[in-house]
């Protein structure tokens, strides 16, 4: 979580209901979403964000819906191949 929104700099729900974006890393994971046909961005590190048919494929739609409820707000996950790759793109709150 870096406090602002990515593309444009503007702090955390100024003006706006701001969404938590969650990346989801690891070996396995990042398998499932290759296998699955997911395309990849970064160089190969990571997916963009998983549209609701992704969702569906690896099983995290109701994950997803539930956390979107508790939260009161958008949740999105991306998946990276690694946690050191998550890192290193952004800073960010590991959560194990």
């Amino acid at each position: 979580m870096t406090g602002v929104k990515y593309t444009t700099g503007a702090a955390f729900d100024v003006g706006r209901v701001s969404d938590y974006d969650i990346a989801l890393a690891g070996e396995n994971i990042f398998g499932a979403a290759q296998r699955a046909g997911m395309g990849l961005r970064g160089g190969g590190i990571r997916t963009g964000p998983l549209e609701l048919d992704d969702l569906g494929r690896l099983g995290l739609a109701g994950l997803r819906a539930d956390l979107t409820q508790t939260a009161e707000r958008p949740v999105n996950f991306m998946i990276y191949r690694s946690i050191d790759d998550t890192l290193a793109r952004s800073p960010s709150i590991e959560v194990p």
